[in-house]
């Protein structure tokens, strides 16, 4: 008797069952892996991503050595076309296996793998298949369990294959239809028989939800997410910018939104120790939401507690600055022309007194030929010309009136332009330029009002950091009332955005003004729980709505970047049409003062001609300027 005759007979002695289970198991097994093998031909192919293989066999080692035979040969038929891989304790892939293949003998091994599915390492929302080679038949309830927790944990895309009687079976569950939602009675997709494969075993189960609700977390945080409410059925629901993207995104999938506002509103919420305290964070940790929107930027401790979708904005971190000093109503007056133009005037000024000066030193005839004969003081006459002012003689020598037109035409043009402007100026309420830069911030010792999320954003910032005083995450409106009105006197750390939106819908009370520098800048999403199946769908749709430009149309709903499109020294206020006003004693606050000073000139050069007549050097002054 051979060595392997006595072999398979002592094995019969010791355990009657072995030769039955290796006959059902080891030797018909070919059609299994050939099915294994098609759906995976099939399906699992990528030029991106590899298969990552998990394995627990609960029922023995003959078992467990099957599932080896099965993947050395699915694996030697597929080599050319697929990459297989295992996991590791050395370190994690790069990012998640979108494609999973998972062997598993019962019930209790299926328990096994699910523990080994890492949302690290296995991507929740791609593809799995199951390759059940229980020698006992798989019941229904079994399957419903399976679904059950692979629905628990978001896994849809799931095949489960068995061969029960001879037959390949091939089962899944499909969590939406018409009639129910989140649903995880397993239903037959296939039998298997080589050379068919009509029926689509992967289809995507998350393209139509048939109206189930969708629990979404959100608050007030404009422009990005507002909460309305329905004056009718008094029923909230999202407006804004992100508002308009999960509207977008409800109307593809065909879902209804269901809107949950965190208790109390704490908005985002709090993460300390990786740990979600309170706010929307709490609640997609806990799985109390599929989705959470509101302004939500990238960021580590996030990231480690939710899964985040495809980034679609970049928003500006940027310092919202009181406003300048206004004019003074004295300042006013001097508005209507701008600095060179004032240099002009005066340099003009000042030429004619130097020809004055130095045509004393020549003889009467050249002064006689320039301001005319018995003219009077050229000196008073070139500046009462100036003002308007008429003269009691006029030059009769044809170069003097011609010299005369030529100044009184330029200052009838000087006066006329500065009278017009100044109507105008005198209405504005106007203000010196507003800080710029947080240099200049720090030269004026301003304090810093900024909430702790952004807090954390600042390292790189430590001059900022220390005059910082706590802010609320999304700061009222009150804020930048008092801010834009003079009556807060600090710098608030706030999204490029909300102010846009805040001066748009405000801008008739004044504007709020932004230094220069951007602190950072930082790209926002959706916040998905951890183990999801709707990231992958959701962000291949965010990705279309990219390219079609909508988002930009959207922010422009709410947002308008008119007061920011010009440069500092080019900025200007927009342009309100109106009826001409009255002008008030407030508005001519400027002129009585410039009034009261030249009365008192006056009084005191009267005062100074009565003194000459006492005093000799005083007169001989007066003299000479006449």
């Amino acid at each position: 008797m051979s060595s392997l005759t006595v072999i398979l007979y002592l094995a019969a002695v010791l355990d009657s069952s072995v030769p039955q289970r290796l006959k059902d198991l080891a030797f018909p097994q070919d059609d299994l892996e050939e099915a294994v093998e098609s759906v995976l031909s099939e399906y699992f192919v990528s030029n991106h991503s590899a298969v990552i293989i998990l394995r627990s066999a609960r029922t023995g080692f003959d078992l467990e050595q099957l599932h080896s035979d099965i993947l050395d040969r699915v694996m030697a038929q597929t080599s050319t076309s697929i990459a297989f891989m295992f996991p590791t304790t050395s370190g994690l892939s790069q990012r998640p296996c979108f494609y999973n293949l998972l062997l598993i003998d019962g019930y209790l091994a299926f328990q096994t793998v699910i523990k080994q599915i890492d949302p690290d390492r296995n991507e929740f929302g791609g593809r799995f298949l199951f390759v059940m080679t229980s020698a006992d038949r798989v019941e229904k309830v079994t399957l419903h369990s399976m679904f059950s927790t692979l629905w628990s944990n978001n896994i849809v895309n799931v095949l489960v294959i068995t061969k029960q009687y001879g037959e390949i079976l091939m089962y899944s569950y499909f969590p939406y239809s018409a009639d129910h939602c989140e649903y995880t009675e397993p239903v037959l997709v296939d039998r298997w028989d080589s050379g068919q494969g009509n029926v689509n075993l992967f289809p995507n189960k998350l393209a139509n939800l048939y109206g189930c609700p969708m629990r979404i977390a959100s608050f007030d945080y404009p422009p990005f997410t507002m909460i309305a409410r329905n004056s009718c059925s008094g029923k909230i629901h999202l407006i804004g910018y992100e508002g308009f993207l999960i509207d977008t995104i409800a109307r593809k999938f065909n879902f209804s939104v269901e809107l949950v506002v965190p208790e109390g509103n704490p908005q985002w919420g709090v993460i300390e120790n990786n740990t979600a305290l309170s706010g929307a964070f709490k609640m997609i940790v806990n799985l109390e939401v599929n989705l959470s929107v509101g302004g939500y930027s990238v960021r580590e401790e996030r990231v480690a507690l939710m899964e985040p979708s495809v980034t679609y904005h970049v928003v500006s971190l940027m310092l919202a600055v009181p406003p300048g000093r206004p004019y003074t109503a004295f300042e006013k007056l001097f508005r209507p022309f701008t600095l060179i133009t004032w240099l002009m005037i005066a340099l003009y000024l000042l030429l004619g007194c130097l020809c004055i000066v130095v045509l004393r030193f020549y003889p009467n005839s050249i002064r006689n030929f320039t301001y005319g004969r018995r003219t009077g003081s050229p000196l008073i006459n070139m500046l009462n010309s100036f003002f308007g002012g008429a003269l009691v003689r006029t030059p009769a020598r044809n170069f003097a009136r011609t010299l005369l037109f030529l100044w009184m035409y330029y200052s009838f043009v000087m006066r006329s332009l500065y009278t017009g402007s100044l109507y105008e100026f005198l209405q504005q309420n106007k203000t010196f330029s507003h800080i710029s830069s947080i240099k200049h911030l720090e030269s004026e010792g301003i304090p810093y009002l900024i909430s702790d999320t952004f807090k954390a954003f600042l390292t790189a910032y430590p001059q900022v950091l220390r005059r910082t005083q706590t802010l609320e995450d999304n700061p009222p409106a009150e804020i930048f009332h008092n801010l834009k009105r003079g009556r807060l006197n600090a710098a608030v750390l706030a999204t490029h955005d909300y102010i846009a939106w805040y001066n748009e819908r405000y801008f008739r009370e004044g504007v709020v003004h932004l230094a220069d520098d951007v602190l950072l800048q930082q790209p926002i999403c959706l916040y998905f729980p951890k183990r999801n199946c709707l990231t992958h769908p959701v962000n291949l749709q965010i990705e279309n709505i990219k390219v079609s430009g909508l988002l930009g149309y959207w922010m422009h709903q709410y947002v308008g970047y008119r007061f920011y499109k010009r440069t500092k020294r080019t900025q200007k206020a927009p342009n309100h049409q109106h009826s001409p006003k009255v002008l008030t004693n407030e508005h001519l606050a400027g002129c009585y003062q410039a009034l009261v000073w030249l009365l008192a000139l006056s009084a005191g050069i009267f005062a100074l001609e009565l003194a000459s007549t006492r005093f000799h050097w005083l007169r001989m002054v007066f003299e000479r300027i006449e």
